[in-house]
């Protein structure tokens, strides 16, 4: 049996970095691989993918023996391949490690040595080691496709068929071919628009057992959700794969589904997701704080599990970035070695964090680590997350301040993404506006959840009390840190269901008895701890007229549309954005059917709280029912007004089609007025450094009413969803701001707009030559910048476009607004 310092289970950037960490200072180590070859999960990119090395501000160990950069899959693995050659890194390719056993300092890895062809069972190998480094990544056990069918006892299972695989290497090998992807997560997603490239002529299914994208980015969702409207890609759900024959180089499905069906397949990818190797962890010994699959392993700052001797780094941690896993690749290897490391964390969080906090230590680290502990002690939104987890959320942009007393934190009817938590002191927050009645909150509350998730505006204002000390959370990195610390998600989900039912029927006990209010508040977080949330894909039915109501609803992100039946078509009433609350005339009478039927018009969520619940609330608390009868009064007036003017209707559906369910500002161009003379892109040019931000031609009409393409600042957008540095925020008058200097150029913002109104650009400042000779400027080494309209930032609130109108055609508008005016006139 052979014998090493340490033993590393897996080889993908992490533990390579630890394993050639190792190799550098002489430790005695194997690198344990189960794939052919190294990297496997970046092997197991498509060809050509972009391998992103964000986050920006993260950099490697400055004695990284790896090196490492944003390039294609082909050139990160050439890099990898040459370095850990160079660094003589012991790695055993085709070694599937099976078990580990002992304690510090006696462990046992046993691994099935796969490396050798040959038939029959692989030999097992045991390596005996001091300490063992597990840097498995999340991927674990590929799910494989499952064969219902009946067969004979010798017959090849329907998911080992040659034309069936778990992995798409090369989209441009498929051409004139029907390729069937089965799931519906961000790997299917990607793989179905890579193979659904109009020139390449495939035929490509998506097939789910499911009927939504819940479980994909927001940004694949709306990709994905723009290929199946303009029908290069099929989507099938609710669809499963019954059973599979062999067509002779070809496969043949049987789907069953809403509607059976028989595909000839050239091929069948399989995105079904992978096993995580929590089961083989457990087995080790290593704990976990829950029982859900997305929790991570339990680990201390140095990385170790509650086993001795056993460290897990890596995503399987919760270092899912690469740089990330492979700085504590070579961090912990220099610990093992008893040399001290400073994590390259730690610049930042003390600038940010600890040292705005007042966190004390004899070294900066050790005051960061001080800092983590007493915002993990002090908010019980993350207390049941590790130190290590916590660290990783604060790094991403987050910072601490001490705002003086009396200082607005945000203003009602401004648009906020970010999450405040209090760690001292307190807040003051007025509904009513600034003037309004105040609550002070203090230290341990967060406050921002309710558009956190609809990314809207804000209900309340709220002003720094004395001593406050606040931690400001953005958006996207608390909700990408939840993503592997499932706790942090279910107090954010519970923590908005409450509050939207307490400053819905809270107001109405202003002023009672202090044991009445504290019961109600109670009965409140019931419903709200048994409120469901969903997803629904845009186009889906969340409620039809007619049906039986089964609760109340808020509308927690995107939008929907109400509609009535009327004349055998669906005539449209109204559009409800995120924050808005449907379904309270069912509550106020439990028999009654629903009076129209709610479609999303955009991705979105829903809370719905049980009917039983809200009836037997309204029945013990009858002073809440007034909260909702105004709301029905207000819904029942407004859909009386819009019921038989359908001529609205071809113009409503073109403003929805452009956006107008999720835009918080939308340029119109009335065409009766409009001369073509072109001043308003001139204007846009002359006012953005020669790149026009408008397309006055392009963009659908009706009547006189044109929608030309430029950015709608959309309330649920979808080009802050996948920004890598996070450069992309919305200000507080609703525009969505690009911040170039931080922007790498990936392109995602561009490729996810529903609307194309973001444009790739080579673009710097221009030159006082670009200026003389009134050119655009030119690009700088070869880089791009998303460009699209900013509101004309800096120019007063006056937009280029509208003052160069000489006919006063252009206007910007309030969608939500302009609608009701257009249903008020017809």
């Amino acid at each position: 049996m052979s014998r090493f310092d340490v033993v590393i289970v897996g080889g993908g950037p992490g533990g390579l970095s630890a394993g050639a960490q190792a190799a550098r200072r002489g430790l005695a180590h194997v690198v344990l691989e189960r794939g052919a070859k190294i990297a496997d999960t970046i092997q197991k990119y498509h060809r050509g993918k972009l391998v992103m090395d964000s986050p920006a501000q993260l950099r490697l160990q400055p004695a990284h023996p790896l090196r490492f950069a944003q390039d294609t899959r082909e050139s990160v693995l050439d890099g990898y391949e040459q370095a850990v050659a160079a660094a003589r890194v012991d790695v055993r390719l085709g070694h599937e490690v099976t078990a580990i056993t002992g304690e510090r300092g006696a462990f046992e890895v046993t691994a099935l040595d796969r490396s050798a062809a040959g038939a029959g069972e692989p030999p097992r190998v045991t390596f005996a080691c001091a300490a063992v480094i597990v840097a498995m990544g999340t991927q674990g056990n590929v799910r494989k496709l499952t064969d219902r069918r009946p067969k004979p006892p010798l017959a090849t299972p329907g998911r080992d068929l040659p034309a069936i695989v778990y992995q798409l290497d090369d989209p441009a090998a498929f051409r004139e071919q029907t390729i069937v992807v089965v799931g519906a997560g961000d790997s299917a997603i990607e793989n179905a628009l890579a193979l659904a490239n109009p020139g390449a002529g495939n035929t490509v299914y998506l097939v789910y057992d499911r009927e939504g994208f819940g479980n994909a980015r927001t940004a694949n969702r709306a990709a994905v959700e723009r290929a199946i409207g303009e029908k290069r890609v099929t989507f099938l759900a609710n669809t499963t794969i019954a059973r599979v024959e062999d067509a002779g180089g070809t496969c043949r499905l049987f789907l069953e589904g809403p509607e059976d069906r028989q595909i000839e397949a050239h091929r069948v990818i399989c995105r079904l997701g992978a096993d995580p190797p929590r089961d083989f962890l457990a087995t080790a010994g290593v704990r976990f704080r829950s029982r859900d699959l997305r929790e991570r392993p339990e680990r201390n700052a140095t990385f170790e599990t509650n086993k001795a001797g056993l460290y897990v780094i890596g995503a399987t941690g919760d270092a899912d970035l690469i740089k990330k896993a492979m700085n504590e690749g070579f961090e912990l290897v220099e610990r093992l070695c008893g040399e001290p490391v400073v994590p390259m964390d730690v610049e930042r969080l003390q600038r940010h964090v600890a040292a705005p906090l007042g966190a004390r230590g004899a070294t900066d680290d050790e005051a960061v680590a001080a800092a983590v502990e007493r915002i993990r002690t002090t908010v019980p939104l993350f207390a049941d997350v590790s130190a290590l987890q916590l660290r990783n959320l604060l790094f991403n942009d987050c910072e601490v301040t001490r705002p003086a007393p009396g200082t607005k934190i945000f203003g009602a009817k401004e648009f906020g993404s970010d999450l405040y938590v209090i760690l001292g002191g307190t807040v003051e927050v007025a509904l009513g506006g600034a003037e309004g009645r105040r609550i002070a909150v203090g230290t341990g509350e967060f406050l921002g959840e309710l558009s956190l998730f609809q990314d809207g505006y804000h209900a309340g204002s709220a002003f720094a009390g004395p001593g406050c000390v606040l931690l400001r959370v953005p958006r996207n990195r608390l909700l990408q840190s939840a993503g592997s610390a499932p706790s942090i998600r279910a107090k954010l989900d519970l923590a908005f269901a409450l509050r939207r039912l307490q400053n819905l029927f809270e107001p109405a006990l202003a002023g009672a008895d202090p044991a009445r209010l504290a019961a109600l508040r109670a009965r409140l977080a019931v419903l709200a701890e048994q409120a469901e949330l969903r997803t629904w894909p845009r186009g889906q039915e969340i409620f039809r007229e007619g049906a039986e109501a089964d609760g109340l609803y808020v509308i927690r992100r995107g939008s929907v549309a109400v509609t009535l039946e009327q004349g055998g078509a669906r005539a449209f009433l109204a559009f409800r954005p995120a924050g808005s609350v449907v379904g309270e005339m069912g509550a106020l009478a439990p028999d009654r059917r629903r009076t129209a039927t709610l479609v999303a018009t955009a991705p979105t969520e829903t809370v719905r709280y049980d009917q039983p619940g809200v009836v037997a609330l309204l029945h013990d608390f009858p002073e809440l029912v007034a909260a909702l009868r105004n709301l029905e009064t207000a819904r029942l007036i407004e859909n009386g007004a819009h019921i038989g003017r359908s001529n609205a209707d071809d113009l409503v559906a073109l403003l929805r089609d452009a956006g107008a369910g999720e835009a918080t500002n939308i340029l119109l161009i009335d065409d009766a007025l409009c001369i073509r003379c072109n001043n308003c892109e001139t204007a846009c040019a002359a006012t953005h450094q020669g790149i026009p931000r408008l397309d006055r031609e392009a963009g659908r009409t009706y009547a006189s009413v044109h929608v030309p393409t430029t950015c709608r600042h959309c309330g649920n957008a979808l080009c802050m969803s996948d920004c890598p540095p996070d450069v992309i925020h919305r200000q507080p008058n609703g525009e969505i701001a690009i911040d170039l200097s931080g922007c790498i150029s990936c392109g995602n913002c561009e490729r996810n707009c529903p609307y194309g109104v973001i444009q790739m650009q080579p673009f710097h400042p221009p030159t006082f030559l670009d200026r003389l000779l009134g050119r655009a400027p030119g690009g700088e080494h070869g880089k791009e910048f998303p460009v699209k309209c900013d509101l004309c930032a800096g120019l007063g609130g006056t937009a280029a476009c509208e003052t160069s109108c000489p006919t006063g055609a252009i206007v910007r508008v309030d969608p939500a607004a302009y609608l009701d005016e257009v249903l008020d006139e017809v």
